[in-house]
């Protein structure tokens, strides 16, 4: 970002401003970088939606549903979170 910003001063791409202002920020809170985030990662996760809903099929509350459809899946994916789990159990980390 500094060579850009030395060989051209006056210009701000998108790009530059989400890695700048979003993706850095969200490393440094989250521990990990957009990529589980993006569209390729949601493509290849079908299957594994597929499941979990089978899973969550017979739940009739909607905030217990929500666990198995969104919350886990999502912290099964933060590091930070994955390890703190691992600790609370009493497991070895990886």
């Amino acid at each position: 970002m500094e060579q850009y910003r030395i060989h051209f001063p006056q210009k701000l791409i998108p790009k530059q401003h989400i890695l700048e202002h979003h993706v850095i920020p969200h490393i440094k809170r989250f521990g990990f970088g957009v990529g589980l985030l993006g569209e390729q990662g949601t493509e290849a996760s079908h299957q594994s939606i597929s499941k979990i809903t089978n899973r969550a099929f017979g739940i009739n509350e909607g905030l217990e549903k929500l666990d198995p459809l969104a919350v886990s899946p999502a912290l099964r994916n933060a590091p930070k979170v994955k390890l703190r789990q691992e600790r609370e159990k009493g497991a070895t980390p990886i």
